[in-house]
């Protein structure tokens, strides 16, 4: 059987890149569509877009005394508050951000597996997003999930394949400290993410990546 479907890949070697594509073409409609139609129902997507607006227009400052509660990292706020100060404020605009910013996360994780697996898994899991309902609805609204996974899928562009080099390893973990600094939970990934580069590229890859990560985000903590 594995034989078989060998054969018949063989035969059709652009075959899996047009199942991505249409895999790719089903998950941007889907999103598309649910970012124009799903009611607002979890506080935190108002949340996010009305205190970032508020915090880039100077309104108020992250963290002040007496100002909006601030319970989640500062990227969180701040990115969606700066799309609403450039193409105006709104559900709408923070909609069509993340419905761009999960085509994003989409290439990423084709690109990170196709290198690691090869062009049909890279496929499969272009489809795996496209059939999980649960999953487009959480990345076509204002939600820091999609702009995470967009982080950690293009961290793991850079990190993932043979003769990585040094700039490529710092610059993995410095997405990966930019999603730190968007959910905290993500902390243990970016651990990982170190541990890993210091046990597959050797100690001096490993001190530029982690101080890389540490100068990222220091550096969004001191602004």
């Amino acid at each position: 059987m594995i034989t078989r479907l060998k054969n018949f890949a063989g035969r059709f070697p652009g075959l899996a890149y047009a199942l991505a594509a249409v895999g790719g073409l089903i998950y941007a409609w889907q999103t598309w569509s649910l970012a124009h139609s799903l009611t607002t129902m979890i506080l935190d997507e108002s949340m996010y877009i009305y205190k970032g607006y508020l915090f880039v227009t100077g309104e108020y400052a992250a963290y002040q005394d007496y100002g909006p509660l601030t319970n989640h990292m500062p990227l969180a706020f701040v990115v969606p508050g700066f799309i609403q100060s450039v193409f105006g404020p709104g559900m709408e605009t923070a909609r069509v951000f993340a419905f761009i910013v999960g085509l994003v996360m989409l290439a990423g994780y084709w690109l990170a597996v196709y290198r690691l697996g090869g062009k049909w898994w890279a496929a499969l899991v272009v489809w795996i997003m496209a059939l999980n309902p649960v999953w487009q609805e959480a990345f076509s609204q204002g939600l820091t999930q999609g702009m995470v996974n967009a982080l950690i899928a293009w961290g793991l562009v850079f990190l993932l394949g043979e003769n990585r080099k040094t700039w490529q390893l710092s610059l993995s973990a410095g997405l990966l400290a930019l999603a730190v600094m968007t959910r905290i939970n993500i902390l243990p990934v970016f651990g990982l993410v170190l541990a890993y580069i210091f046990w597959q590229h050797g100690w001096r890859k490993g001190l530029a990546a982690a101080a890389a990560g540490a100068l990222v985000g220091f550096g969004v903590a001191a602004f």
